[in-house]
């Protein structure tokens, strides 16, 4: 990170991130789950529980390229290092989901199903579902492990973590939604796309001739 940019741009760049993040994550989910919210304003309640995981990463890796190049900070180098460690941060992210109830999982009778008995809990009560969140926490601890010891040192030219990163990420989504029960076939699609956003920038940033 000293390579890229300065302490005090570092702390900017990440309050600037979560900010995005938490502002796409709310968007995202009020588009696609309307239903949630009994008036439109509970939109702005950030204490009313609604986010996507990936309106959160469209925002933070579509718009923190745009204060990079304000701040005259490397784009690709930088959202590279960024890519490297978002997953951590999600696989702890969705521990909260798993203790919340959202996200849940379809209905199952494996050893390792969950139930929920808590009133305010977001799934549903008294049967037992696929913990579909801990399968997402593995998943992106997993991607984790996977863009930090295995492709860090392989993938040098700008660009290739960040899109390798969105090309497995979207693939993760897809295969634990096959056992999510609130989803719709908007967030597969969405998911689908940013694995081809993926594939296609990795490409392009593995051609580019100048390292």
């Amino acid at each position: 990170r000293k390579k890229l940019m300065s302490v005090d741009a570092f702390y900017e760049a990440a309050f600037v991130g979560l900010a995005l993040g938490v502002v796409g994550g709310r968007i995202l989910f009020a588009i696609m789950e309307p239903q949630a919210y009994s008036v439109w304003y509970e939109v702005f309640y950030p204490w009313e529980g609604g986010f996507s995981l990936l309106g959160t990463i469209i925002a933070v890796f579509g718009g923190l390229p745009l204060y990079f190049r304000y701040k005259g900070i490397k784009i690709l180098p930088t959202l590279d290092l960024a890519a490297i460690y978002a997953p951590l941060l999600q696989s702890i992210a969705r521990i909260g989901c798993f203790l919340a109830g959202c996200c849940y999982g379809s209905v199952c009778a494996l050893p390792w199903a969950v139930k929920y008995s808590h009133p305010e809990s977001l799934a549903p009560l008294g049967v037992y579902l696929h913990p579909t969140q801990l399968y997402s926490s593995l998943a992106s601890l997993s991607i984790f492990l996977i863009m930090r010891f295995a492709l860090d040192s392989r993938l040098k030219k700008p660009g290739q973590l960040l899109f390798a990163y969105l090309f497995i990420e979207g693939l993760a989504r897809l295969g634990v939604d096959l056992w999510r029960a609130d989803q719709t076939a908007s967030y597969q699609l969405l998911a689908l796309g940013v694995s081809a956003l993926g594939i296609a920038g990795f490409l392009v940033a593995t051609l580019r001739k100048k390292p």
